[in-house]
């Protein structure tokens, strides 16, 4: 990712926007990671969080591509109208990955076809999400309100659903459902609620506690004051390898990487247009081939520098 929190904000102050389909929009394709995890026998449950995966390994432009054409199909104005706001949120979400995840796998490693050491990986990768979310919150004074972060009726909500359906259709994914999206969202607005409080100290505690090294901790939001005094948004502007060559990108800190995001996500949008307008080229171009990770599609990144 970078997280909810972080992906929220972005869309609040980068070419801001208070239009909760375009909220909603900014979480991108990770809902579909939420998909069931309560119920592990549900069936292809395990299918359809492995798809949220797929789509951010696939080339955006695909996505991007499927979902214009989709919108094209919808005759009604008013779902056109949420189906825009919703890819242009969307868009978002791939701007902020592609410039910030670079930097965050340098710091926390990421896991490999082998999936060696792959539950350590996952666990520092969400961690230290979960971290940069409290200190951006903090940053911008907002108070976390996870319900207004996922919140949409629906009626909407079920419109975007019946898009990813089409999407899983092209792509020959053929085990979602008409609501499968829709059900991912109901499922993130649970988990998110169920690990984080407005007791969220005692309960990060408790989770530190009994599920030290677990996904459902390195997720939970922690106060402020306990998160450990590393430098996890490179304030000391240290330089920023490569994952796949090594070599130096940069040495911004967060906020400058969502400036830069912020600078991308403009030219991504007049690009998002002109393919609507039936110029797809642009987009292509723009987006390069390079995924919602921040590589291009079939390199493989080998070092890191870990942080914790």
């Amino acid at each position: 990712m970078p997280s909810l929190v972080t992906h929220y904000l972005f869309c609040k102050h980068y070419s801001p926007s208070e239009d909760k389909r375009e909220l909603l929009g900014s979480q991108g394709p990770d809902p579909l990671f939420y998909y069931a995890y309560t119920r592990p026998f549900e069936e292809n449950g395990k299918k359809i969080r492995k798809f949220g995966t797929y789509l951010h390994e696939k080339d955006p432009f695909t996505t991007l591509s499927l979902m214009l054409d989709y919108l094209k199909l919808e005759d009604d104005k008013l779902k056109q109208e949420c189906l825009m706001h919703y890819i242009l949120g969307f868009a978002k979400h791939y701007a902020l990955d592609r410039i910030a995840h670079p930097y965050i796998f340098y710091k926390t490693g990421f896991v490999t076809k082998d999936g060696e050491n792959a539950s350590t990986f996952s666990y520092y990768h969400s961690l230290m999400e979960t971290y940069i979310d409290v200190l951006v919150a903090d940053h911008y004074q907002e108070k976390i309100d996870y319900k207004a972060i996922l919140d949409l009726n629906d009626e909407d909500l079920l419109t975007i659903s019946k898009m990813y359906f089409f999407i899983s259709q092209k792509l020959g994914e053929k085990y979602l459902e008409i609501d499968t999206f829709y059900q991912a969202v109901k499922d993130m607005r649970f988990i998110t609620n169920a690990i984080n409080s407005t007791h969220r100290g005692i309960r990060k505690k408790i989770f530190s506690k009994f599920f030290n090294k677990s996904i459902v901790n390195a997720m939970s939001h922690p106060l402020k004051k306990d998160i450990p005094n590393k430098d996890f948004l490179n304030l000391e502007k240290k330089d920023i390898h490569s994952c796949v060559s090594d070599e130096i990108i940069n040495n911004h800190n967060f906020y400058e990487l969502m400036n830069d995001a912020g600078t991308y996500y403009v030219s991504l949008h007049e690009s998002i247009e002109k393919a609507y307008r039936g110029d797809k080229l642009s987009l292509e171009n723009i987006i390069n081939h390079v995924q919602f990770d921040g590589v291009k599609v079939g390199d493989k990144m080998k070092y890191y520098s870990l942080i914790f």
